[in-house]
């Protein structure tokens, strides 16, 4: 076997994954000081696209649900007055923003995880009104 090296994520040489550097660095982790190792900057919700935000008069529900679901834990956000395709635009957005996996079913957007939280932040930056069900 070959004896394996560190790579060194501030180096200017080329890394074969710089990617990563690159996600090290915008978090603040530095192999020059352990104290970024130890302690992270914490991470921030990230910013969401500006896009068409629904009406004030529309009710979105945002719940957690285990039923039906193989013990799967989602977050249902409940829309009701939307196209089609505006909530699929909205599933996206949600998807991209919060690094989850979602699909829309009838009039909802169903999130995979418990993400209430987060997705509560996103629509109050965003401006969308909403009620939470279930505590």
């Amino acid at each position: 076997m070959k004896p394996k090296t560190k790579i060194d994520p501030v180096s200017e040489e080329p890394v074969l994954r710089e990617e990563f550097a690159l996600v090290a660095r915008e978090l603040g982790f530095s192999p020059l000081s352990n104290e970024a190792r130890e302690s992270p900057v914490p991470r921030e919700v990230p910013e969401i696209r500006k896009t068409a935000v629904p009406a004030r008069h529309e009710r979105f529900v945002l719940r957690r649900e285990r039923k039906g679901r193989k013990g799967k834990t989602v977050t249902l956000v409940e829309t009701t007055g939307l196209s089609s395709s505006a909530i699929s635009s909205l599933a996206q957005e949600l998807r991209r923003s919060l690094g989850c996996g979602s699909s829309v079913e009838q009039q909802s957007i169903v999130l995979q995880g418990d993400m209430v939280d987060r997705c509560k932040e996103l629509l109050r930056r965003k401006g969308i009104s909403f009620v939470v069900s279930g505590g």
